[in-house]
C-alpha cells in the first residue's frame, strides 16, 4: 500500500509555516482507499511566511486562516486517519511524492511526531524527482528538468500545480506511468 503526500508551506526553510497538507492512501493497484486534505496553521496563530511563496501557491492567508486547524488538531486528525486506513500500522505504507522527504520532514516537524508517523509509514520512498533523474540517466526518458511540472508534461499528466492535493495526485499518476515505462524495457 502507498501513501501519497504533499505539503504547501509559507516559503523555503524549516522556520516557515506549514499551510496545507494532503495524504492519500492507495492499494497496490493505485486505487484510492482514503484521503485527508487539511488547511493548517501554527498553534499560536503566528504565521511565518515569505510573500513569494503565497504568490506561487495562491493561498489567501486571511481566507486560509478562517478554515485552517491548528497543528495540534491536525496531528490528531492525521493519526486517526492513518489508524483508520492502516490499523495499528499493520502494513508499512510506502510514501510517494515529488521530493517527498521534504514533505515528510515538514509534516513531522509541525504536526504528527516522527515516532507516530513511523508507526504507520515505512522509510523507503518512491520519489518521482529522484526516479525521473535515474530514468533520464538510463535513457528511459529524454533529458529535461526534473520538476514536477516538467515530468507531468512529459507523461501527459494534467494537474493543479502548487496545491498539496494536486501535486500528490499528479505524483501518483506519474509513478504509474514510470512503472509502465520501466516494465517495457
Amino acid at each position: 500500500m502507498y501513501i501519497a503526500l504533499d505539503t504547501e508551506t509559507g516559503g523555503l526553510g524549516d522556520e516557515v509555516s506549514l499551510l496545507t497538507l494532503y495524504l492519500g492512501v492507495f492499494d497496490e493497484n493505485f486505487n484510492l482507499m482514503g484521503e485527508l486534505d487539511l488547511c493548517v496553521k501554527p498553534n499560536d496563530g503566528l504565521y511565518h511566511i515569505q510573500a513569494q511563496a503565497l504568490a506561487i501557491n495562491n493561498i489567501d492567508l486571511v481566507a486560509h486562516d478562517k478554515v485552517a486547524i491548528t497543528y495540534d488538531k491536525a496531528a490528531t486528525e492525521i493519526y486517526n486517519f492513518l489508524q483508520s486506513v492502516n490499523p495499528s500500522g499493520a502494513i508499512k505504507l510506502i510514501p510517494i511524492g515529488h521530493n517527498v522527504a521534504f514533505d515528510i520532514r515538514f509534516l513531522c516537524q509541525k504536526t504528527l511526531t516522527k515516532k507516530n508517523w513511523d508507526k504507520f509509514v515505512g522509510y523507503r520512498c518512491l520519489d518521482t524527482g529522484t526516479i525521473s533523474m535515474f530514468m533520464m540517466k538510463a535513457n528511459l526518458m529524454p533529458m529535461q528538468k526534473a520538476s514536477l511540472g516538467d515530468i507531468a508534461a512529459h507523461f501527459g499528466v494534467t494537474f493543479k500545480a502548487h496545491t498539496a492535493k494536486g501535486d500528490a495526485l499528479a505524483s501518483v499518476e506519474i509513478m504509474k506511468k514510470m512503472i509502465l515505462l520501466a516494465k517495457k524495457d
